[in-house]
């Protein structure tokens, strides 16, 4: 209720909701990837809510690519800055280089630093030409693509839960668009304690080997591998933050919740990203909660 004119503010039922997102579906100037999908545009509202956006805002800043809600670059970086933490970003236009740095307000000691230069483009495939000969945005304006992913990349690692989930920029989910068959190497992180994602399944099954450092990408509409692993990062990392508690714990936590990541099969990879995100939403709820009382 609000104190001053005594009115209880009344939340749309999901009826109500379903309405205006079926209405919307219909209009000629919502994006393209909202068009006739009433339920995209729900997950878009709601999470762009949850970022303090208006519903028009949430259309237009938050886009659905293969069933998982991205937002741009600014948008994430907007985010970072809006709870609270200082972002600095360092450009080297002689090496080709960007670097992020995130510190957080509630551990300012402790920065989070991700670099992003034409070596790991390269080593992604991503500074290669389209099918059709087309230059890639890495050749055309290397500086601008290095530093949006230095900063998605950096947000993931510090503070996800700023993010709610919504992880990726919609050109970083085609960065994944590699050329059919191209075998790509997946760069190592810059990480706290031991948790790779790699341990998040050795907690459920050691006899398991070690996953491969290199990952096959086939063109289809399935979601990498090493989109899956920095999630799997991300999430261990806010639960070890939030629960102070050793990356172990932290990958048991998540197992218990959603399951081991070496029973998925390829094609489950992004309903299984979807229960890891449905569960960072409600830890993050209990969590918020705990600090109240």
């Amino acid at each position: 209720m609000n104190e001053e004119s005594g009115i209880t503010k009344v939340e749309p039922s999901v009826r109500d909701q379903l309405t205006l997102a079926q209405a919307l579906s219909k209009s000629n100037i919502v994006p393209e990837a909202y068009v006739n999908k009433p339920a995209n545009i729900l997950v878009a509202i709601g999470l762009g809510q949850s970022m303090g956006l208006s519903p028009a805002e949430s259309l237009y800043r938050i886009n659905v690519i293969r069933g998982k809600p991205t937002a741009s670059a600014e948008l994430i970086a907007s985010q970072v800055r809006k709870a609270g933490h200082k972002l600095r970003i360092k450009k080297d236009v002689e090496h080709t280089s960007v670097t992020c740095t995130i510190i957080r307000k509630d551990d300012p000691d402790y920065p989070f630093s991700v670099t992003r230069d034409m070596k790991w483009a390269h080593s992604l495939g991503l500074d290669k030409p389209d099918h059709k000969g087309n230059p890639s945005n890495y050749s055309k304006q290397p500086m601008t693509m290095l530093t949006w992913r230095a900063i998605t990349a950096a947000a993931r690692e510090a503070c996800p839960e700023s993010l709610y989930g919504v992880a990726y920029s919609p050109d970083e989910m085609h960065d994944f668009d590699v050329t059919e068959s191209s075998t790509v190497t997946v760069p190592e992180e810059q990480e706290e304690e031991a948790i790779e994602p790699d341990q998040v399944a050795h907690e459920s099954n050691s006899a398991k080997p070690e996953k491969p450092k290199e990952v096959k990408q086939e063109k289809s509409s399935k979601l990498p591998d090493g989109m899956l692993k920095d999630m799997l990062r991300a999430a261990a990392q806010e639960i070890m933050h939030t629960e102070k508690v050793s990356g172990a714990k932290a990958a048991q936590m998540i197992i218990d919740a959603v399951g081991s990541p070496q029973d998925v099969a390829k094609e489950d990879i992004g309903s299984y990203m979807g229960k890891i995100n449905d569960f960072l939403i409600h830890y993050r709820k209990s969590s918020e909660k705990k600090e109240d009382k």
